[in-house]
């Protein structure tokens, strides 16, 4: 049997990775267009998806909303908005900012962009 000290140990390290691991799984989840207006709107900022050179904004980055055989720029990945069928382009899907009754597709929700009072709203997005 193990003394308590020990338990203690594996007890801390156990607290320590999921601290550790928790964060990244949280944040991989995240949709890159789902930012702020002004960090949209920005051609210059980095972490803009207009900007053609950052991250989310490149034509060959691999979470750009631009690259049309990336994650979230494929028609036919689970994770694109530019797929019908999928996670964020169905209008039935929960996370999808087409389906007008969910969180994110709502206007009255301030999560949505579809929100003209919330922080993600987009004067110059086509309707």
């Amino acid at each position: 049997m193990k003394t308590r000290n020990e338990l203690l140990g594996v007890m801390t390290a156990l607290i320590v990775l999921v601290v550790l691991i928790c964060p990244p799984l949280a944040w991989a989840t995240h949709a890159p267009w789902h930012q702020p207006y002004e960090t949209n709107i920005n051609p210059y900022r980095p972490d803009s998806p207009n900007n053609p050179y950052g991250r989310y904004g490149s034509p060959y980055a691999p979470d750009s909303l631009n690259n049309p055989y990336g994650r979230f720029g494929s028609p036919y990945s689970p994770d694109s908005p530019n797929n019908p069928y999928g996670r964020y382009g169905s209008p039935y899907s929960p996370d999808s900012p087409n389906n007008p009754y969910g969180p994110y597709g709502s206007p009255y929700s301030p999560l949505s962009p579809n929100n003209p009072y919330g922080p993600y709203f987009d004067p110059y997005r086509q309707r």
